[in-house]
């Protein structure tokens, strides 16, 4: 005989069941990737309501499934501002009175004067009647690295450092399962998911793991990174390979470094990235067997020896577009040198091989892109922006004697330097895909050195206030 007062299960109440009902027809009627990102958006404010951390973690997942060159970008970028207001209502509700403030940082002058500019060039541009759907799409990725501002003012690294990282390698993952699937499908350089995201969470791992002091540690972390970079790998992107290898060759080099000491660092240094290529190859190799596709590596091959060639073939043809679209970016400069066209400014232009007509808002170099729109003095302030997030992550990188900040800080730099790489090619400061998440390591390396705040209100502080501030 049992014997007992255990009382039966008790079943979940009406609202979640209303919950349940409410994804379920969002999946049926609209898309199951908007009803599970609706889900997961619910139970992380059920979990931790109303967190900062979670809901710009959220915000960089959802920035980074943005997809520019499918069709629906409206609705995407739609559902994203949803999570922007989100994210910014968790900012004051944790901010409380001290929501108008500045951490004073060595990045926060260079970051703040790039974003002025920004935004007057954005207004400037809708008075002289640039279009405010161009004018939308280039100020909302200039706004997502605003928000490193929010992070510097609300992270607390104490707490919250850990969970932010493992809460990007999360997202670095579920981005390099969606590259593999797209690839599965289109196989072929252009029709995949090219963004920078796994690349940028692989660096994190490899420095955590050039610094763990757990030879089991280092294994896991290594392994964690191999399919992120396999991912990159077969985005045949060459812009993001020239992205990746520059930000390895950084985060090595803020490791190991030189002078005393260093050798037993380079040694270790160079068993990690061993590894780590050992285990790729392996990887190119049951991908190769998995998707079907012949010799992936020799595919490579024919791509990296195209990077520079100008003769017209099927491989080199995106050089050749790219130099035409140059030459016809650098006269329009020529028109405004100093101060840019303004933010939405658009250009119609003849391709060189196909020789269709159409109008750009962009261009495929982010320094002439940023020289177009905001003149020679915009491309001042973004070139001081990013040497302030590099030489910050580098310092602080070999200062901390914890794992977990200097390789923090080191990915920040690596990170920048990958983007500014990236930019050579293409313009991922013109996107949001990776600008959310530059924006938290940005944001969590400022929170880390800032020496206090300045603080905007209406009213004069009491002295208990201004000593906390």
């Amino acid at each position: 005989m049992i014997s007992g007062s255990a009382s039966p299960p008790r079943a979940p109440d009406l609202r979640w069941w209303l919950l349940l009902g409410a994804v379920v027809a969002l999946g049926f009627v609209g898309s199951w990737a908007v009803a599970s990102a609706v889900l997961i958006l619910v139970l992380a404010q059920v979990a931790r309501p109303f967190d900062f951390l979670t809901a710009f973690l959220i915000l960089v997942g959802g920035a980074t499934f943005i997809e520019n060159a499918a069709g629906g970008l409206t609705t995407q970028l739609g559902l994203l501002t949803c999570g922007i207001v989100l994210m910014l209502v968790c900012y004051v509700l944790t901010s409380g009175d001290r929501t108008l403030r500045f951490a004073r940082t060595p990045m926060t002058v260079p970051l703040l004067c790039f974003l002025a500019l920004s935004m007057v060039n954005a207004v400037r541009g809708l008075l002289v009647g640039h279009s405010p759907r161009y004018v939308s799409l280039e100020s909302l990725p200039l706004l997502a690295l605003g928000t490193a501002i929010l992070v510097a003012n609300a992270f607390h690294p104490m707490r919250q450092l850990r969970w932010a990282a493992i809460g990007l390698v999360v997202i670095g993952l579920a981005a390099a399962i969606r590259g593999f699937q797209v690839f599965a499908i289109s196989r072929t350089h252009g029709g995949g998911y090219t963004v920078a995201a796994p690349g940028l969470v692989g660096l994190l791992l490899v420095n955590l793991a050039l610094r763990s002091r757990s030879t089991g540690a280092t294994v896991g972390l290594i392994l964690l990174s191999v399919p992120m970079f396999l991912q990159q790998f077969i985005t045949f992107g060459r812009g993001l390979w020239s992205g990746c290898i520059a930000a390895l060759v950084l985060s090595v080099l803020i490791y190991a470094g030189f002078g005393r000491g260093s050798g037993g660092r380079w040694r270790r240094t160079g068993l990690i990235l061993a590894g780590l290529t050992g285990l790729a190859l392996a990887g190119v190799l049951v991908m190769a067997r998995v998707f079907e596709q012949g010799d992936l590596l020799g595919l490579a091959g024919v791509r990296l020896q195209s990077s520079l060639g100008t003769e017209v073939s099927y491989e080199t043809r995106s050089n050749v577009i790219r130099l035409g679209e140059y030459f016809f970016v650098w006269k329009l400069i020529q028109e405004s040198p100093w101060i840019g066209h303004g933010i939405g400014y658009a250009f119609t232009m003849k391709q060189v091989l196909s020789l269709d007509v159409g109008e750009q808002w962009y261009a495929h170099q982010n320094y002439l892109f940023v020289w177009l729109k905001q003149g020679l003095i915009g491309l001042g302030l973004f070139l001081w922006m990013l040497y302030s997030a590099i030489s910050l992550g580098m310092r602080e990188a070999r200062r901390r004697a914890d794992p977990l900040e200097a390789s923090w800080f080191a990915t920040s730099a690596a990170a920048t330097v990958f983007l500014a790489t990236l930019s050579l090619s293409n313009f991922p400061f013109g996107v949001v895909n990776e600008m959310f998440l530059l924006a938290l390591l940005w944001g969590g390396a400022m929170a880390m050195t800032r020496t206090g705040f300045v603080l905007f209100r209406w009213s004069v502080p009491t002295a208990r206030e201004h000593d906390g501030a």
